[in-house]
């Protein structure tokens, strides 16, 4: 394929200088599809893999088969690419990864005869020498009509092209085997480097009675190629995928290693989920331009309020040595976590994506313009109709506990293990420095062949084959104690 546009390539600064790409039929008659048209449909996974289905027109010429489809991202999935022309597939595809880049234009013109320009003196002109590019192994070598040259640094000049190199990048050559004229083409592939994420931001209210909750996402275009007034699902869900060849490493790839910070797009309004198969999708209510190199984001969950529980919980062990006695362990510091549902009746009552969740909080007398304070945050799984959610946000600063290990007696003999069967006695002091009442679970971890609580002066609320539960209230600037035996076998 032929170009007569003049390509500039300089050794100082390797950089290329490339028209800009139209829609034309070449000299060989074939039609040059620089970009799709706008309106791609594409399915956008949360991994980095996208499914992308984009449509063209394209001219059937009468002296050559061949269409030549371009614009597309260097990376995607050539196992993935469907071709269908007029609804059906083509005899024969074929697909190019040659790109203009400085190498290997320097490389392909070898033979052809080229211009190469230097400055003449100081006054800044240019100075032209025509010549047949003969060697760029460590330097130009030009063969003129008197000898052979090695150039000084300068820029070489290209009349076209050498043949098989598009200023498109990749390039899909489908063969028809039908009558001549105006075709619809659809494309559908696999491509990396296109993916969404989520993330949420919640207002604890005063009291902790509730938060409020709002969510974002962001679709993310690490390829070089962009998609207009693009149809956009976003696809939630895990599924199984097989790795693809990795593609050679290119000129548009090694481009978006220094791409700029994206910009954030105007908010627009929340899609809607549904589910599909075992993924959960969400369809965009308004087309979206997907620039390259750019990150779009926008309204995922519009400010919802919901309930909330909030419980501070300390997880310990029952399991001890008789060196334990009466050694107590000061300072112990509930986690602080955040309750709620997503009932199908509830304030949210939809599904939501994974995502991190950004916890903020403020006085009951803060204004609109007072700091605001991250009490924490904390990465949300899937979250469906149905479900439950706990955010853990840190550790209390105000609620501390103190154990210690009261008695330890021996009640049998071991049978080929390194400890006798014991029965340990525990008091837990939990304290509340707050202005209010907390609630704190306290769940105590216990191994071994067999164990059964003897005494608690609180009834546990749960008890499994590995812990048992607490759940203490703890009155406002007071203290409560839990006293409990536990008899274990190891």
């Amino acid at each position: 394929m032929r170009n007569a546009a003049v390509f500039a390539l300089s050794l100082v600064a390797s950089a290329a200088i490339l028209p800009t790409p139209v829609t034309a039929q070449d000299g060989d008659g074939a039609p040059v599809l620089s970009l799709p048209q706008p309106g791609a449909s594409i399915a956008v996974y949360s991994d980095g893999l996208s499914v992308v289905r984009e449509w063209r027109d394209v001219v059937v010429a009468e002296d050559d088969p061949y269409i030549i489809l371009s614009g597309l991202y260097d990376g995607i999935d050539i196992s993935t690419l469907s071709v269908l022309l007029d609804g059906a597939s083509p005899r024969d595809v074929r697909v190019r990864r040659d790109m203009v880049r400085p190498d290997i234009l320097l490389e392909r013109s070898i033979g052809n005869e080229v211009t190469w320009i230097v400055e003449a003196g100081e006054t800044g002109a240019e100075r032209q020498i025509r010549g047949i590019l003969v060697s760029v192994d460590g330097g130009v070598i030009l063969h003129t009509n008197e000898r052979y040259e090695v150039m000084p640094p300068g820029r070489l000049a290209l009349d076209e092209l050498p043949d098989g190199l598009t200023p498109e990048g990749l390039t899909v050559e489908a063969a028809l085997n039908w009558q001549v004229g105006e075709f619809p083409v659809e494309l559908r592939y696999v491509t990396p480097d296109l993916s969404w994420s989520a993330d949420y931001t919640a207002s604890l209210l005063p009291d902790s009675s509730g938060l409020i909750l709002s969510g974002a996402y962001m679709i993310t275009n690490a390829t070089d190629v962009g998609y207009d007034d693009a149809l956009v699902r976003l696809v939630a869900g895990e599924t199984n995928r097989v790795p693809a060849p990795t593609p050679q490493p290119s000129a548009r790839m090694e481009t978006m290693a220094v791409a700029q910070a994206a910009p954030v797009a105007d908010m627009a309004g929340a899609p809607g989920g549904a589910s599909l198969g075992d993924v959960h999708v969400y369809d965009l209510t308004d087309r979206v331009d997907l620039p390259a190199g750019e990150t779009v984001r926008r309204t995922l969950l519009a400010a919802v309020e919901i309930p909330v529980d909030k419980i501070y919980r300390l997880t310990g062990t029952g399991n001890v040595t008789p060196d334990d006695t009466r050694r107590a362990q000061d300072g112990l510091r509930p986690e602080v976590t955040i309750n709620f549902e997503n009932s199908a009746d509830g304030p949210l009552g939809r599904a939501l994506p994974a995502g991190p969740i950004r916890v903020f909080g403020a006085l009951a007398d803060d204004d609109a313009r007072a700091p605001a304070v991250i009490l924490g945050e904390d990465y949300g799984d899937h979250f469906p109709v149905g479900g439950e959610a706990e955010l853990t946000l840190g550790r209390a600063f105000d609620v501390t506990v103190e154990r210690i290990v009261t008695d330890y007696q021996t009640t049998g003999l071991a049978q080929n293990r390194w400890q006798n069967p014991y029965r340990a006695g525990h008091r837990i002091t939990l304290s509340n420095g707050r202005d209010e009442a907390v609630e704190v679970e306290l769940v105590e971890m216990i191994s071994g062949q067999s164990w059964s609580i003897d005494r608690s002066s609180h009834e546990p609320v749960d008890q499994s084959a590995g812990s048992v539960t607490w759940r203490l209230s703890v009155p406002a600037q007071g203290q409560v104690d839990l006293n409990y035996s536990v008899s274990v076998t190891p």
